[in-house]
Formats: structure tokens, C-alpha cells, sequence
């Protein structure tokens, strides 16, 4: 596999250090809530800790942005394919269903 523009990747370093500073930031409110918060209070309040459902908008957006950036970079499979295999040709129908065509019926174009 190889990328039409590989600088993109570059990018990818972006992700870790945006998790890093989620964590870090995580962190920071942890400590703010305990030092100007009475802890009898919030105890009674939020019965429990939030959960995992709260780190999942931002683990898909950096999941997001990796897709993103992998996408810019352009990769390229080069892939080899039998002869015996690549003769048939399989075409989807509008509503799902596929069938199998001739190589000469899927070769030719009905504008000409």
C-alpha cells in the first residue's frame, strides 16, 4: 500500500496530542470540583460518577479526524488479480439483488 500524498500522515500526530490534553483537561476539572465543592453536597446530588457514555463524542471525533486524514492522504493498493477471475463481472440491480453478466455485456456501453 502506498499514499498519493503521504505529508498528510504528518497529521496523525495531531490525535494522540489531542488526547492527551482531553485527558489532562479531564484531570484538571476532577481537581477543580474537589477543591470548590462541598463533597457532602455533590455526593447527594450526582448519586454516581459519570460513566463511559461521557467519553464517547470525543472519541469519535478523534476517530473521526484519523479517517479524515487518512483519507487526504490518498492510499493506493495495487492489487493483482488472476485472469480466470477477473473475466466475471458481477452487477448490482437497483434494489439489491446481483446478478452475473457476460464480460462482453459488462464491457460494452449503450451510448455508442
Amino acid at each position: 500500500m502506498s499514499f498519493q500524498n503521504p505529508l498528510w500522515l504528518l497529521g496523525l500526530l495531531i490525535v494522540p496530542a489531542l488526547a492527551g490534553i482531553y485527558l489532562l483537561m479531564q484531570g484538571r476539572r476532577r481537581a477543580y470540583a474537589v477543591r470548590f465543592t462541598n463533597l457532602e453536597l455533590l455526593r447527594s446530588v450526582v448519586p454516581h460518577p459519570p460513566r463511559f457514555r461521557r467519553h464517547l463524542p470525543p472519541i469519535f471525533f478523534l476517530l473521526g479526524i484519523a479517517g479524515l486524514l487518512l483519507a487526504a492522504a490518498g492510499p493506493i493498493l495495487n492489487l493483482e488479480v488472476a485472469r480466470n477471475q477477473a473475466s466475471r463481472r458481477w452487477v448490482a440491480a437497483p434494489f439489491g439483488k446481483a446478478r452475473q453478466c457476460s464480460p462482453r455485456a459488462a464491457t460494452t456501453s449503450r451510448l455508442a
